[in-house]
């Protein structure tokens, strides 16, 4: 995984798979919202332009609270040519859970690769104005767990950086 310095509050997890044998693979991208989050809607769009189609999966929450709005957005990227990756499936699971998911065939010692980039985010109302600012632990009120938003433990995520970027 891959924190994205340039864009806050965002990553790119590129994966790689080596088939053992022959088999068919079922990659899935699960957004599932922490249940202390109020009005959870779940949306799945596509994006077809002539370069490129992005099928993304997002989910919109109100904080505990209910002063503000939080948001996270996912997406697979697929390294073939426009018009020749993989059909993308979305399933609606739980009133707090969705997921977007591809199947692939590989023979024995077939690589694939693919990535999925996300982003959480936070919409805050100033004086009648929207504003979009990066999620933050306060912002959101004690009970959200990034864990459960993210997919990950801090602990998973590898310490190395590439001070270039």
């Amino acid at each position: 995984m891959i924190a994205l310095r340039h864009l806050p509050f965002s990553q790119l997890t590129m994966v790689e798979i080596t088939a053992r044998k022959d088999c068919e693979i079922i990659p899935m991208s699960v957004i599932e919202t922490p249940e202390n989050l109020k009005e959870v809607k779940n949306f799945y769009s596509e994006i077809d332009r002539s370069h490129v189609t992005i099928r993304l999966l997002t989910s919109v929450a109100k904080s505990p609270s209910g002063r503000h709005t939080v948001a996270a957005s996912n997406s697979f990227i697929f390294e073939e040519p426009h018009g020749q990756e993989p059909d993308v499936i979305h399933e609606d699971w739980d009133y707090n859970m969705h997921l977007a998911k591809f199947k692939k065939r590989l023979k024995a010692e077939e690589a694939y690769r693919f990535s999925v980039v996300g982003s959480v985010s936070s919409l805050l109302v100033c004086a009648g104005r929207y504003r979009l600012q990066p999620v933050a632990k306060g912002v959101v009120g004690p009970g959200l767990q990034w864990s459960r938003i993210l997919g990950y433990r801090a602990l998973d995520v590898p310490a190395n950086s590439d001070a270039q970027a």
